[in-house]
């Protein structure tokens, strides 16, 4: 492989080569195409994932299967988030986010508009959520700062509600899919009403919510849904779904989708204990498609497990520190580093001479500060 290292990088590096900084396939077609070496799919996925300015930008698979959330009655586990609406703040008395909570069992909705996301109105918000009789076990949300600064966590420790910050990029799903369904009720006000006030009708839209059917409750509303119809709801919601779900097909379509279910059940981990690997950056609301999609720096898988059926990761950073959460598969990346790799560096912090040899304290680009080493001054090469 590496006597191809030049060629390839000649060929992926240079504007105007038909292969330049693209994906595999395309490099591949360039080098069939030029004839000058014959270099099989397999050694070009190899050598561009071996290459930062490739791997970095890989695409990464935001549609694959995940753990479902299970909870046993209402109220036993909430998820939170906050709803951006600050580009129609000033036709709603300047209130730019809207505090969602939804119980995941009943999926019944609370919203709260605020004027900013500080600790006091995020707290506001959800004394006057508690203060309608109902409050959560278990509240869910990102790991967003508004979440979790200490004036809020204290809050709802004095309430006695266990807090669970998620890792991945889908965050708090169950709010995140109602913010959608809400913003598209609104939306759908505006068109009507040619007017971008909310305010006025906001409880109201969320009560048409509460009020209405819900597939996933069996076509219970979540105004309906209580203690005592709890055994019910959970039987429509887990245990009907799964056998629903687990029913055999009778076309040949159906038998070939349940054949490649049952391989995908039996499917090995994709990545070993001791892998190194990139995480997949969180996408934010205006993250475009050509921003990096992967960290520079890089972890080790420690543990695995499959939950739910799904292979589970757990990992830690290069001084051995776990990092919080769990990943699946499609949210990292395997990172495969040849001897002579060139890391970044971001800032020279200091200087100093040990004997006869100039040394520099350096931050290394992408990785954290702990990471910060000398070097002797001697190694450091310019790069293009």
């Amino acid at each position: 492989m590496a006597k191809y290292t030049d060629y390839l990088r000649k060929l992926y590096y240079t504007p105007g080569n038909p292969g330049a900084l693209g994906g595999p396939e395309k490099l591949y077609q360039a080098v069939k195409q030029d004839g000058k070496y014959k270099i099989g799919r397999i050694r070009i996925r190899q050598f561009l994932n071996n290459e930062d300015p490739y791997s970095l930008m890989k695409p990464i698979r935001r549609s694959f299967p995940r753990s479902k959330v299970i909870v046993d009655t209402i109220d036993s586990m909430w998820d939170g988030d906050l709803a951006d609406v600050s580009n129609i703040s000033s036709q709603n008395d300047g209130y730019k986010f809207l505090l969602v909570l939804i119980d995941i069992f009943s999926r019944f909705l609370f919203i709260v508009p605020l004027k900013n996301k500080q600790h006091g109105n995020i707290t506001d918000g959800l004394k006057s959520v508690f203060q309608t009789g109902r409050k959560p076990h278990t509240l869910r949300t990102d790991k967003g700062s508004e979440f979790k600064n200490r004036w809020v966590k204290s809050f709802l420790k004095t309430e006695d509600i266990h807090t669970i910050y998620t890792q991945n990029e889908t965050k708090a799903n169950y709010a995140e899919r109602v913010i959608r369904t809400m913003k598209n009720m609104m939306y759908r006000y505006f068109i009507k009403t040619r007017t971008y006030r909310y305010v006025d009708v906001l409880q109201d839209l969320v009560n048409s919510y509460n009020q209405r059917p819900h597939r996933s409750l069996g076509d219970h509303a979540p105004t309906t849904v209580n203690k005592k119809n709890a055994d019910e709801i959970r039987l429509i919601t887990y245990l009907t779904a799964k056998k629903k779900n687990s029913q055999p097909k009778s076309s040949k379509s159906g038998k070939r989708k349940e054949s490649m279910s049952k391989k995908r059940n039996k499917r090995v981990f994709k990545y070993k204990i001791g892998d190194d690997v990139r995480i997949s950056q969180l996408k934010h609301s205006f993250q475009r498609d050509y921003q990096q999609k992967w960290t520079d720096e890089y972890f080790k898988v420690f543990r695995r497990y499959q939950r739910d059926g799904i292979p589970v990761y757990k990992i830690k950073d290069l001084a051995d520190d776990p990092i919080e959460g769990t990943f699946y598969e499609s949210e990292l990346q395997k990172v495969i580093k040849s001897e002579d790799i060139l890391y970044r560096v971001e800032k020279v912090l200091r200087k100093r001479k040990r004997g006869k040899t100039k040394e520099m304290y350096v931050k290394w680009e992408g990785w954290p500060s702990k990471f910060n080493s000398w070097i002797p001054e001697s190694s450091l090469q310019k790069t293009k």
